[in-house]
């Protein structure tokens, strides 16, 4: 598997835990952005979707996967500014290996994030094919 594969299962394994996830606890309207997803996509915000849209208390959460490649994606950080200004909740969900470095990469971009989600790590998601 090459890295570009490894990122792109990464992330959509990280996708569906993160929908269990709110699922169980007490999350609705959990929606997905992935074009098999049967319960809808998550609404465009500033022209962006996020991975996974969800409501608690009704409020809207808005959350993206954040992945190695993604930190060095320039529309990323266009993308995380527009969500963490947009008056919606907003998650990142990562691996827990990347978790210091993700929050020194947020905060010396200015953006808004709301709560990190963590996994243990990839290696351990990617095992469970």
């Amino acid at each position: 598997m090459n890295n570009t594969q490894f990122e792109k299962s990464l992330h959509n394994k990280l996708l569906v835990t993160q929908a269990v996830n709110y699922q169980k606890l007490g999350y609705s309207d959990i929606k997905v952005n992935h074009e098999n997803y049967i319960m809808g996509q998550p609404i465009r915000v500033g022209g962006y979707t996020p991975d996974l849209s969800a409501v608690f208390d009704d409020k809207t959460t808005l959350c993206d996967v954040v992945t190695d490649s993604s930190m060095n994606e320039t529309q990323m950080i266009e993308r995380w500014k527009v969500f963490g200004k947009s008056g919606y909740e907003f998650h990142m969900i990562i691996p827990k290996m990347n978790l210091n470095e993700v929050k020194e990469f947020v905060r010396s971009n200015g953006i808004n994030v709301d709560k990190y989600w963590t996994v243990k790590t990839a290696k351990m998601i990617i095992a469970n094919d």
